[in-house]
C-alpha cells in the first residue's frame, strides 16, 4: 500500500511539475449540476462538494497555482456523485463515485485547451486512504470515507494537466 501511494504522489508531483513549467493556473472553478436536487440535505452536500474539491486541486497544484499571473483556467461541473457504504458495494446496491466534466483553457496559448470526462471511484479510493486505515470499517459520514474521494478526484485532475 506504501508503494502506491508513493507512487501516487510522485505521479502527482511530477504532473504539476510538468504544467508550472509550461504556465501557472489562475483560476479553479468548481460547481455541481443539481437543479434536479430537491431535498436540502442533499442539496448541501453538493455545494460542499464543490467547495471541497475547489480547494483540494488548488492544494494539489502547489506553487503552479497563482491566481495573480495571467495562465490557465480550471472549470470542473460535477455531474454525478455518490457515496455508498462498504456493504452496499459488497452487497452490490451502491457506489461511491464522483464524475465531473473538465475544461481547462489557457489564456496564454489558444492550442492549450483540453475537455474531458472524469470518473473516479470505489475500489480506487484506497490509495487515497491514510496508511492503515480499515476501508470495511468506514461508513458513508466518515470524514476519511469523503476526503479520499475529493482527494483521489483532485489527484486525477491535477495529474492530466498538459
Amino acid at each position: 500500500m506504501k508503494r502506491i501511494l508513493a507512487l501516487t504522489s510522485a505521479l502527482a508531483l511530477s504532473a504539476g511539475a510538468a504544467f508550472a513549467a509550461s504556465g501557472p493556473v489562475n483560476s479553479v472553478n468548481v460547481t455541481t449540476d443539481i437543479e434536479g436536487v430537491t431535498d436540502p440535505a442533499a442539496t448541501a452536500f453538493y455545494e460542499k462538494m464543490a467547495a471541497d474539491v475547489e480547494t483540494q486541486i488548488i492544494a494539489d497544484l502547489g506553487p503552479a497555482y497563482d491566481a495573480e499571473k495571467l495562465g490557465s483556467s480550471i472549470k470542473v461541473d460535477i455531474t454525478s456523485a455518490e457515496v455508498a457504504s462498504t456493504w452496499d458495494h459488497l452487497a452490490d446496491i451502491g457506489d461511491t463515485k464522483m464524475g465531473a466534466q473538465i475544461n481547462v483553457y489557457s489564456a496564454t496559448d489558444n492550442a492549450k485547451f483540453d475537455h474531458y470526462d472524469l470518473d473516479v471511484g470505489f475500489p480506487n479510493i484506497a490509495v487515497s486512504l491514510p496508511e492503515g486505515t480499515d476501508a470495511t470499517a468506514l461508513t458513508v459520514d466518515d470524514p476519511v470515507y469523503y476526503n479520499a474521494l475529493v482527494d483521489l478526484f483532485s489527484d486525477a485532475v491535477v495529474e492530466r494537466l498538459k
